[in-house]
């Protein structure tokens, strides 16, 4: 594929359509683990939401192999949208590697309650060494997934449904009353967190 055309995919991701996204998508997978550096190099340059959570979900098969895609969910664990966060969490935990405990540990302490419960997630799924309990959070057994990117518009389309501007972007006064309730109690948590999966910062990296 010319390095022009590769460009101007990726620009059709950065849309609010869902439609236009798979369409963009259907011709760069054909990259392979070779689109994963594109789509990451694209991230900081993203704006629209959609767009960014494109990036990192289609990133997420590579996350084990691809040092791009994994940085890419470093990065977006600082995503202003919730639904965004969420997918680096998800890339992480599929991850399984060590090298991402402190940035999810870092999100322990964030303001939004569903970047709390998705960071602790991955946190457990990389310190059981198993992708699936980012899903099966009660260790139930039952649940289990795999990146399917047939899935995804869907998948993607019901989680917008629960976005909302108040998600995305929090008011100074907010962010400064939860920080200041919450300070005493995320130290705590952090190190209970530390205690828990410290010795899994020895392990191989596995990415």
């Amino acid at each position: 594929m010319e390095e022009e055309r590769v460009r101007e995919l990726v620009l059709q991701l950065d849309t609010t359509s869902f439609t236009q996204i798979d369409a963009a998508w259907e011709e760069l997978g054909e990259l392979g683990e070779a689109a994963v550096p594109i789509l990451a190099q694209a991230y900081r340059g993203m704006r629209r939401w959609q767009g960014r959570a494109a990036l990192v979900y289609y990133s997420i098969p590579f996350a084990r192999t691809s040092r791009a895609a994994f940085e890419l969910g470093l990065a977006a664990v600082s995503d202003r949208a919730t639904l965004v966060r969420y997918r680096a969490c998800m890339l992480l935990a599929y991850s399984l590697s060590a090298e991402a405990l402190p940035a999810l540990e870092q999100l322990l302490c964030h303001t939004d309650p569903k970047t709390v419960e998705d960071a602790r997630a991955a946190i457990d799924a990389i310190q059981h060494r198993n992708h699936h309990y980012f899903v099966d959070r009660d260790h139930t057994g039952r649940m289990r997934w795999e990146p399917n990117f047939s899935e995804y518009l869907q998948t993607l389309s019901s989680e917008a449904a629960q976005e909302t501007d108040a998600q995305q972007q929090s008011s100074a006064d907010q962010t400064g009353r939860k920080a200041e309730g919450a300070a005493g109690g995320c130290a705590e948590m952090a190190l209970l967190v530390f205690s828990i999966v410290g010795g899994w910062m020895a392990l191989p990296l596995g990415v």
